[in-house]
């Protein structure tokens, strides 16, 4: 090995080694007390840096933020993303909702239920998942973008602090490394590997590419896309989402399957149950009200 080649291999090892003393020593402090979060900058082609995010920021305060969810309108499943987003402790926040035309009004008086002034939109018929994404866009307002899938289910401060990590880090796009992942016909709920969750994006107007025509993955493209050119912030924060198995989600089972084989932290039955009382606390009511009673209906995984 060339004398340059070496000097680079030791570069890298001791960014690497520096990199690790200064994730140990925020653990160890601030995010051992549980007053914040890591937050992990990606700018591509260097090493990630680390700082803490106090669970109090709140950077975004003055930005306008536009959460967009497609839908297909379903009461007992878009009932939860309405309640998350009414809880929402940012306040510059709008949601638009792209819906099949014969479920608009049953949309419409939900999101009342729930003091939502929700802007829902007609999806066009034959429209893939991409393409009603990029309508919701075309029709929102807000200088950060963030996607609100309807599956799912999200603590009360998640755009607060997503959007906060975003301005911090000035990057073009902000992702949660873990999210909550919960099963409620399987009483299951656990913490995800750390990946970067697409799902939970936060980004910039200015930097969203067009989502291609595909009626699932639509959003692994955008955001392999804005960590090319653009790098993301990862906000190490798994309550602030809760990724929710419905049974008519996009993905089929054996996709969940494999989520939750890589999973940690997996608690079924009555722990299960305690962790989502514990839980409430942080999400809101909506959460424990759309938890099952009684045995699982399927196996669990040990």
């Amino acid at each position: 090995m060339s004398f340059r080649k070496q000097l680079k291999t030791l570069r890298k090892s001791t960014l690497r080694a520096l990199a690790d003393l200064r994730r140990a020593a925020l653990r160890r402090g601030a995010l051992a007390n549980g007053d914040a979060y890591e937050l992990v900058t990606d700018p591509g082609t260097a090493w990630p840096g680390y700082a803490a995010l106090p669970a109090g920021a709140d950077d975004a305060a003055g930005h306008s933020i536009s959460c967009v969810m497609v839908s297909r309108g379903l009461p007992d499943i878009v009932g939860g993303a309405l309640a998350s987003f009414a809880a929402q402790d940012h306040a510059r926040r709008e949601l638009v909702v792209v819906v099949p035309a014969p479920r608009i009004e049953a949309v419409r008086r939900l999101a009342a239920a729930h003091a939502v002034d929700a802007r829902i939109i007609a999806a066009p018929d034959g429209a893939t998942l991409g393409e009603l994404r990029n309508l919701g866009i075309a029709r929102s307002d807000g200088e950060i973008v963030c996607q609100w899938d309807d599956d799912d289910i999200y603590a009360r401060d998640r755009l607060r602090l997503t959007a906060s990590a975003l301005v911090r880090s000035h990057k073009a796009a902000a992702l949660l490394n873990r999210v909550t992942f919960w099963w409620p016909a399987r009483r299951t709920i656990a913490i995800s590997k750390p990946r970067h969750w697409e799902g939970t994006i936060a980004v910039w107007r200015k930097a969203i590419p067009i989502y291609p025509a595909l009626a699932r993955g639509e959003d692994t493209f955008v955001t392999h896309g804005i960590l090319r050119y653009g790098g993301v912030a990862m906000l190490d924060a798994p309550e602030l989402y809760v990724y929710r198995v419905t049974g008519r989600n996009t993905w089929d089972e054996p996709h969940f399957e494999r989520i939750l084989k890589a999973c940690t932290d997996i608690r079924t039955g009555a722990d299960h149950d305690r962790r989502i009382e514990a839980l409430s606390r942080r999400v809101g009511p909506h959460l424990a009200q759309r938890a099952p009673t009684g045995a699982p209906t399927d196996p669990v995984h040990p």
